[in-house]
């Protein structure tokens, strides 16, 4: 068996194609010899493309389950497997090996076992890469010229990363991509503009828009949208690619905030993680500690937070004394041997893996911990919400107990509850008893993000969209939701006390016009603030709802909320980059709006800003999202300014949001719209 190379082998199996892979000669004595394969039916070998794989010839994966065994003469192995399509049955596995050369042809054997109907495979396999997975992606640098070189050369590091463990990265062709992208080495990118980026200048987007490949987008920008005049920490990485159920073939690195939080001296090491970290999201690998009820932070893969691991990066980075960037044999059983869908690019959505649905069973019993209370509640309180209406609930955080609000010393806790970041999971049980993990349609990669309570400072809130996430939109029939939040944060476990709502039965109208706008183009919309090349499209999926009058003669909320995610584009300065000359460069592109539109966006900011000062705000507004708008609207229009920003002060002191978002921060919202333009 040890003759036979390690590597991807290719061939025909009968009237079926098989892609073997073989994971022998690993040096690794904790990590078994083993193989796995994909089969596609119906397919010749002269027309198959392993980069651009056949969805509708696809049949299954497989996988060897214990220890191969060598055959007599050495030159092949024999062992059980299971299909993980179906991993109630069983396959005996037997491979030989023609030649005395370790890359030989190999002769292989497949046959279902536990089945009253057995299939066979048996088939010559050709060797076809040293590798057991290849990616082909693409490059962009927003970025002086010396740095976008120092940005390629970096991933060539990353590239030998994924070598080593087994994988291929190759860089596209240089005619594939335009490379440096000037004129804004401190612009900031928000998720919007990042899936613009990507569908404008990624070349196989076309070709890869509606079908899984092994290719992928890398952007590297300056900065996360509002973070360069903040004191950190900053947002270091993002997988940002969330339109539709084609995803996971967009990523972006932030290296300004790299540079700010690493310095000159740790920055190429620091990038290298952060790179590699982010295309292992792509490649659907999730964070260690967010793997399983254990919450491994030990764990020395780059996909761990140094400042997770035991030690934090003091202890994290000598661990490797100059080794690569290693993944965990958790995470490399799934790079080489997860079923194809988990793994390709645009298949599977971006999900945690089973094991996480361990807590689940335990679900909406609440935990407490000692000084700590976790509360979910809407604002204001209401039962209610209409079929289809976005779904905004209010998070809490506080000290619990007079003791502990009294007490001198302080109480560190993570500074946001959005579950994008990591720390906060959310339960929804739905109507019929199921329940689901929120999965958020965008996941950010922050280091660490902290903040103490104390006595004059007990508690921290946040406004959580649950409307739509990576699996799509969740409130999706009539009847009684519970949620429950759950926090882990140190080592210590927290969850809430379940709130319970209900969404109506619509009529028939409303249900109509819910369900022509329920689409992942219109959840992917709703999630990023607005995508302006999509615009049109979102508003036409939701005409319907234009005319479903429901408070007190206004449109739906659903349709209002597409209306203001709609101005928002428009009014704030977007970046895009132009290539049209051959030069490419980050152009601000601007936009007007109408009186009718002014009209809208007075009414609705200003009128909700009364609302708030009543205590009586609109569920259906998201707070960041309402501050931004009327910032944006204020710069718009600047006789309303003093007005708008009156609204978003008198919203934020009824919330008594924490400091991310607090009043003091006004004048810094207001100073990044005017720095923009």
């Amino acid at each position: 068996m040890l003759q036979i190379a390690r590597g991807t082998y290719i061939g025909k199996v009968g009237t079926d194609l098989l892609l073997l892979r073989c994971e022998f000669g690993n040096g690794n004595t904790n990590r078994p010899e083993r193989i796995s394969g994909d089969i596609f039916r119906g397919i010749s070998l002269a027309n198959f493309n392993p980069m651009l794989p056949d969805v509708e010839a696809f049949h299954g994966s497989f996988y060897s389950l214990g220890a191969l065994q060598s055959a007599s003469d050495g030159k092949g192995f024999v062992g059980t497997g299971v299909l993980l399509t179906n991993p109630e049955q069983s396959i005996s596995i037997k491979v030989h090996q023609a030649g005395d050369s370790p890359k030989s042809k190999l002769r292989i054997q497949l046959t279902t076992t536990n089945t009253l109907s057995p299939q066979a495979y048996e088939g010559d396999l050709n060797f076809w890469m040293t590798a057991l997975r290849a990616l082909t992606y693409e490059i962009d640098a927003v970025a002086s010229p010396g740095t976008a070189t120092l940005i390629w050369g970096i991933m060539q590091d990353v590239a030998e990363n994924y070598r080593k463990a087994g994988v291929t990265l190759q860089h596209a062709s240089s005619q594939d991509s335009i490379g440096a992208v000037a004129g804004g080495e401190e612009s900031e990118w928000d998720e919007g503009e990042l899936l613009g980026a990507m569908e404008d200048n990624f070349s196989r987007y076309a070709e890869i828009a509606q079908q899984p490949a092994w290719r992928a987008y890398l952007l590297a920008t300056p900065w996360f949208r509002g973070e360069r005049a903040t004191a950190g920490p900053y947002t270091t990485g993002i997988m940002f690619d969330v339109r539709d159920r084609v995803q996971r073939r967009g990523a972006a690195v932030f290296w300004r905030a790299r540079e700010r939080s690493s310095g000159l001296d740790n920055f190429r090491r620091d990038f290298i993680r952060t790179a590699t970290h982010e295309l292992g999201h792509v490649f659907n690998l999730v964070h260690p500690f967010a793997a399983d009820d254990s919450s491994d932070c030990s764990s020395r893969s780059c996909m761990n937070y140094p400042s997770r691991y035991p030690g934090k990066d003091q202890a994290y980075w000598p661990a490797y004394e100059g080794a690569p960037l290693c993944f965990s044999d958790r995470e490399l059983d799934h790079l080489y041997h997860n079923r194809l869908e988990s793994v390709v690019m645009g298949w599977y959505r971006f999900t945690d893996p089973p094991g996480r649905s361990q807590d689940i069973a335990n679900h909406l019993k609440p935990v407490k911990v000692t000084g700590l209370e976790l509360k979910l509640r809407t604002r204001p309180e209401r039962l209610l919400f209409e079929f289809g209406e976005p779904i905004n609930i209010e998070a809490k955080l506080s000290l619990r107990g007079p003791q502990f609000k009294s007490a001198p010393q302080s109480q560190p806790v993570p500074d946001a509850l959005n579950p994008s970041l990591g720390t906060t999971t959310y339960l929804i049980e739905k109507p019929n008893g199921h329940v689901v993990r929120f999965q958020p349609a965008v996941r950010r990669d922050v280091e660490s993000r902290s903040c103490e309570l104390n006595a004059s400072r007990p508690a921290i809130y946040e406004n959580i969209n649950l409307t739509y996430g990576a699996n799509g939109f969740v409130f999706t029939e009539p009847g009684k939701y519970r949620i429950q939040a759950l926090l882990s944060w140190q080592g210590a476990f927290l969850a809430s006390e379940p709130l319970t709502i209900g969404v109506r039965f619509p009529d028939r109208q409303i249900e109509r016009g819910v369900m022509e706008g329920w689409n992942d183009e219109t959840g992917a919309y709703l999630a990023v603030w607005g995508i302006p090349q999509r615009t049109d499209r979102v508003l036409g999926h939701l005409q319907r709802l234009e005319k479903c009058k429901i408070y007190r003669g206004k449109a739906h909320p659903l349709y209002r909320e597409a209306m203001r995610c709609s101005y928002y584009v428009s009014l704030k300065p977007a970046r895009i980059i132009d290539n049209r000359n051959g030069e490419p460069r980050v152009k601000v592109r601007r936009a007007g709006i109408s009186k009718d539109e002014q009209a809208f966006l007075e009414e609705d900011l200003l009128g909700i800003g009364k609302q708030h000062k009543k205590r009586a705000a609109s569920q259906t507004l998201p707070n960041l999202l309402y501050s931004n708008l009327a910032l944006a609207y204020a710069r718009f229009d600047p006789d309303r300014s003093a007005e708008l920003l009156q609204a978003v002060e008198q919203m934020h002191s009824s919330n008594n949001h924490h400091k991310r978002i607090a009043p003091l921060e006004l004048s810094a919202l207001q100073a990044k719209f005017e720095s923009l333009g």
